[in-house]
Order: structure tokens, then C-alpha cells, then sequence
């Protein structure tokens, strides 16, 4: 956010709380002002942005309120900027510990009583300068039909009986279209608008996507090293709202996706938060994705240096890259997750019963000590379904686990066109292993190649345990290595309820199954 709002005269232009002085593109708005114990200072007719702050409404005592009543708004999208800052002589006091206190102003948005964001701001402030939880806070709202009332309120500390609080003005920003344009590197307004005004991080653009509910379907991505947080708070990430489509890969002046150039312009999503290069302070997941939907993608971006370490259970300790839950279903697509680590799912931990797709990615030297160096699938299934994990021309290469590249724990996948080379794994399968308890379960495998893999244990590519199937259709696999099975190995064939191999059209020198299965 830049420290001045967008100039005068544009959209969200400085105004103060009167409706003649609103900017022409709210024609026909009114504006109430009004306080539950207050007063006025300063004058509230027409005014600029130098003088913005010397005008203002306070209100004093316990739980103190100041409310704009908005009416006449059109149906959209908006974001408001609320100027909320006590002159220095009024924004601090001295507590009974001799401590300099600045009053806090709570910030909230409210469409027909029902709020909708919330934000703050507190002193110290900067003459002349505008920033954000400092001079104000940034709210965003959505109005879904005419005639709606919307309030923006400002309330003092509600336990303190000497509270003061501070409206200076506000402006009002609507989003007409569907796009949010990120560059690190832009110095226009920062409203998102266009690659001029972009947004400078990506958690941003994010969280007015999500506040949007539903208007906000993409974001336009720059190039540049983008991190969740400027602060070293590791649960930081970079979440995904449902049905929002991110995508990288730009240089920040194009007006279509057809004029990016893959392989330029690295859109980079790094988790190194804390000292540069010093994996243990990184931040645990660097992109999050809760129950999306198959609507939800992200694409061609970089994703680097998580580092899910954590001894509980979930986030903290799995998918170092992505972590996926609540059954979400979205599409990865022309990205690079390399160097990432996870006690579980070194790269990305899928959890639920969905069904996510990655197309076109390439994963190198991620590692993880537990199952799965890169994609750690809990799935489901059950006597006659199984949830699936898509991978499509995809790459994997020097990554190291205990259960190899990719592990299906219940779920299966669909394995096209992909590359598995020098990964490892201790257990078995150092490309794919597969653990299941009902026959639904499955992993089919076409067109793919298995080149100088190693597990220590079984199978030198896959491996394969429970009673579900494993078909492999038209694939090579050649110089892949292990104790028992260097090619693939089913671990529980001697008893009979061992996973069952249907191999077609392939080589695989090596291969070692059991009872029940068929080449």
C-alpha cells in the first residue's frame, strides 16, 4: 500500500464526510454522520488531501462510536479507505505504569447491519504522512443490491473510560471488473486496478479476492519474489480463495495471458521469511488452499524454501510447498515446486476425499524423513469409490523421502506422461508407493518413464501394498534400483490379499509381484 491514497480527482479520491464533495463517479450517495458521544473539529466541508487530517469528528468515553451512514450506492464490489488519526495533542496518554498509550481506533464495515471487514489503526503517526493501521484502515465491502445502507464505523478502546476516537474522512474505491493486477515494483495507487496502479504483494490482492465474494474470479501476477509476510511469523501463507484463478509468469504490461513467455518473467512464491537461506525460520506452508473447488487454479509460479517442521499435526508438518485440505480439488498448473521440506509430504500434503490436478509442474529436490518427498495423498475410499489425484506431464526428479516421490495413502491417482528420475525412498516405491485397505483403490499409470530411482527396501519405482490395482500401460522403466523388486514390488503378495499388478506394453526389468497379479 503506498503512503498516500490515489490522487485527487480519481475514483477514491481524498474527500471529506459530505456528499457534495464526494468524487462525481458516487453521484447521488448520502452520507450521515453521527456519534454515540461526540463532537466535531475542524470543518467538514470541502477539503484536500493536505488538510484531510485536520479535519475530523471525535468521540470520547467507554465503547465511543462514530458512524458514516452510506445510502445510494450501486450494486458492486468496494474498498474503503478510513482515515481515523487524533491530533498529537489528543492520540496518547500517560497510564498509571508512566507508559505512553495511543488510542486505538477500531475499524469496521457493515452492508444492512451485517459486517462485513473489519481493520484498525493507532498512533504514532508522521505529519504529512498516510499509513496504513497508523493514519487509517482499508475495509472492503460488498453491496448486492440497491438501496442497501452501508456503515463505516470507527470505535474508541471499549475499556477505557476515557477513550477517544477519531473519523477524519473516508474514501471509496468499487471494483467494476473481475482482475487484480500484483507487481513488487509498481509505485502508482496500489489499487489493483491496472498494471499502473497493481498491488505490491500478493497476500493483498488475496484477501480482497476473498472479501469480494465472488467478484474478484483472477489475479495477474508480475514478476518477482513474493513472500506471505514481512514479519518472521512462520504460520504465514499465501491462501487461496475459493474459485479465484492466480496467475504468474508476468512482466507487467500485458493485457492477455496469450502474451506471456513461458519461462521468462519467474513469478516467484518463496517461503524464506525469516534469515535468508536458514530453512528452520521459514514459513511453514507456503500456499494454502482449504475445500476449493476445481474452479480454483494456480498457475506458472515458482514455489521455493518451505518448511513444514512443526510437531503437531496438520499445516505445520506436511506440504511445505502447498498444503491442501478439506477435500479441495484445485488445479496447479506450469509451476516449478522445488526445495521444499515437510516431516510428511516434503512439497505438497493433499488431505479429503477431492480430487486435485497438477498439469505441467516440475518437482525437484524436495525431501521429506516421513512418507512422501513431494505429494503426500490422504484420500479416501471405500468398498466401491476412491477419491484421485491427477498428474499430468509432470517431472520429478532428485527428491528423497521415506516413501518416495509421491505417496497414496488410500486415495489413488492417475500417473500421464510423466518423468520420475533419481528420486529415493526408504520403504518402498522411490517414484510412487501406494498403501490402501479396499480393493477401489487404484493407481493407473500411462506413457510414463521411471529412469535410476532407488528405494532401500521395495520396489525401485513403485511399490504397491493392499489389496487395490495397480496398472501400468505403456511405460518404461529402467535402471531403477532395490532390495526386492528393482522395478516394482508388491509387499503384501505372500498373504494373499497383496495388490494386484496389470502391466501392459511396458518394460520393467526387475519387476518382482506375487500371488494374484498378472504381467
Amino acid at each position: 500500500m503506498p503512503t498516500a491514497p490515489p490522487a485527487a480527482g480519481s475514483i477514491g479520491s481524498p474527500n471529506p464526510i459530505t456528499a457534495s464533495n464526494l468524487s462525481g463517479t458516487l453521484t447521488g450517495v448520502a452520507i450521515a454522520l453521527g456519534s454515540n458521544n461526540g463532537s466535531g473539529s475542524g470543518s467538514f466541508g470541502a477539503g484536500d488531501f493536505a488538510n484531510l487530517m485536520g479535519d475530523y469528528a471525535t468521540a470520547f468515553g467507554n465503547a465511543t462510536q462514530i458512524t458514516a451512514s452510506i445510502t445510494g450506492l450501486a450494486p458492486g464490489f468496494y474498498r474503503a479507505w478510513v482515515y481515523a488519526a487524533l491530533p498529537p495533542s489528543q492520540a496518547s496518554y500517560i497510564d498509571n505504569f508512566n507508559e505512553t498509550v495511543y488510542h486505538p481506533h477500531s475499524i469496521y464495515a457493515l452492508v444492512n447491519n451485517v459486517q462485513s471487514d473489519s481493520s484498525n489503526s493507532v498512533g504514532p503517526t508522521t505529519p504529512g504522512t498516510f499509513e496504513i493501521s497508523r493514519t487509517h484502515g482499508i475495509v472492503d465491502f460488498k453491496v448486492t443490491a440497491a438501496g442497501q445502507t452501508v456503515k463505516l464505523q470507527v470505535y474508541g478502546d471499549v475499556n477505557f473510560f476515557a477513550s477517544l476516537a477519531a473519523m477524519n474522512g473516508f474514501q471509496i474505491l468499487q471494483y467494476p471488473g473481475n482482475r487484480l493486477y500484483v507487481d513488487r515494483s509498481a509505485a502508482g495507487a496500489g489499487t489493483g486496478q491496472s498494471w499502473a496502479n497493481a498491488m505490491t504483494t500478493l497476500t493483498t490482492a488475496l484477501d480482497v479476492a476473498k472479501n469480494s465474494a465472488g467478484s474478484i474470479t483472477e489475479i495477474w501476477v508480475a514478476n518477482g519474489n513474493y513472500k506471505p509476510t514481512t514479519t518472521t511469523n512462520r504460520n504465514a501463507t499465501f491462501s487461496i480463495p475459493n474459485g479465484v484463478k492466480v496467475y504468474g509468469g508476468f512482466a507487467g504490461n500485458e493485457s492477455s495471458l496469450s502474451q506471456r513467455v513461458p519461462g521468462t518473467n519467474a513469478s516467484i512464491l518463496s517461503g524464506d521469511i525469516g534469515t535468508p537461506r536458514v530453512n528452520t525460520d521459514n514459513s511453514y506452508n507456503v500456499v494454502t488452499i482449504i475445500g476449493n473447488s476445481n474452479t480454483t487454479l494456480l498457475d506458472s509460479f515458482s514455489i521455493f524454501s518451505g518448511h513444514a517442521n512443526g510437531n503437531g499435526t496438520g499445516q505445520i508438518n506436511g506440504g511445505g510447498a502447498i498444503y491442501i485440505s478439506s477435500s479441495g480439488s484445485p488445479k496447479i498448473r506450469n509451476c516449478r515446486i522445488q526445495s521444499n521440506f515437510g516431516l510428511s509430504g516434503g512439497a505438497v500434503w493433499i488431505q479429503g476425499n477431492g480430487y486435485p490436478v497438477f498439469s505441467n509442474c516440475d518437482f525437484s529436490n524436495n525431501s521429506a524423513p516421513g512418507r512422501a518427498s513431494c505429494i503426500q495423498y490422504e484420500g479416501f475410499s471405500s468398498q466401491f469409490l476412491s477419491s484421485f489425484l491427477y498428474l499430468g506431464n509432470c517431472t520429478f526428479t532428485n527428491n528423497a523421502g521415506d516413501g518416495g516421490a509421491v505417496w497414496l495413502d488410500e486415495g489413488g491417482a492417475y500417473v500421464a506422461n510423466c518423468l520420475f528420475n533419481k528420486n529415493t525412498g526408504i520403504i518402498s516405491g522411490a517414484a510412487i508407493g501406494m498403501r490402501g485397505t479396499t480393493a477401489s483403490q487404484s493407481l493407473a499409470i500411462y506413457n510414463s518413464t521411471f529412469y535410476d530411482n532407488q528405494a532401500n527396501n521395495l520396489g525401485g519405482a513403485v511399490g504397491g501394498s493392499g489389496p487395490g490395482t495397480i496398472t501400468i500401460n505403456n511405460s518404461i522403466f529402467w535402471n531403477n534400483d532395490s532390495n526386492i523388486g528393482s522395478g516394482v514390488s508388491d509387499s503384501y503378495g505372500t498373504d494373499g490379499g497383496g495388490t494386484n499388478f496389470v502391466v501392459k506394453r511396458t518394460v520393467v526389468p526387475g519387476a518382482i509381484v506375487f500371488p494374484g497379479s498378472t504381467i
